[in-house]
């Protein structure tokens, strides 16, 4: 999605996790200022159960081309040895798409469900938001964009 001119990640369940954690410890984070490392690092850490329980399965867990990219698959939501071949291919993917305003010069936000705003005097996630709008929502979605433009 596109707001501003620039580009819009939405991040769900899925994109939090230990492979996700991983590529956020990269040195390349510190040349994206807007990039909200310290967050994305707690939400892997506090949602990982989340993204199990979204993808513990089926093509979310594994898939054809991810075994040839990744390796074979432990059992579903089995997370120590292997784990998930398609949990590590999307942590690359986001990877990618972090590095791409300093390779492409495109601007880029990313916005996770777990991040919260302020409605009316109450915190609330960009989930809980999504799920149930409110007159404010939008306004509140956009000042978020604009703190984490890059």
């Amino acid at each position: 999605m596109e707001f501003n001119g620039a580009a819009i990640e939405l991040d769900e369940h899925l994109h939090f996790n230990r492979y996700r954690l991983r590529t956020l410890s990269s040195p390349a984070y510190s040349e994206l200022p807007g990039f909200p490392l310290a967050e994305y690092k707690e939400y892997c850490a506090r949602y990982e159960d989340k993204c199990l329980g979204a993808g513990g399965y089926g093509g979310k867990w594994s898939s054809t081309s991810t075994v040839k990219q990744f390796g074979v698959p432990w059992p579903l939501k089995e997370l120590s040895g292997q784990g998930a071949p398609r949990w590590r291919q999307r942590a690359f993917y986001d990877f990618v798409k972090d590095l791409a305003p300093q390779l492409l010069g495109i601007r880029l936000v990313r916005i996770a469900i777990w991040d919260t705003i302020v409605e009316e005097g109450q915190t609330r996630t960009v989930l809980e938001v999504l799920k149930s709008p409110s007159a404010q929502s939008a306004a509140c979605l956009a000042a978020l964009i604009g703190q984490r433009e890059v």
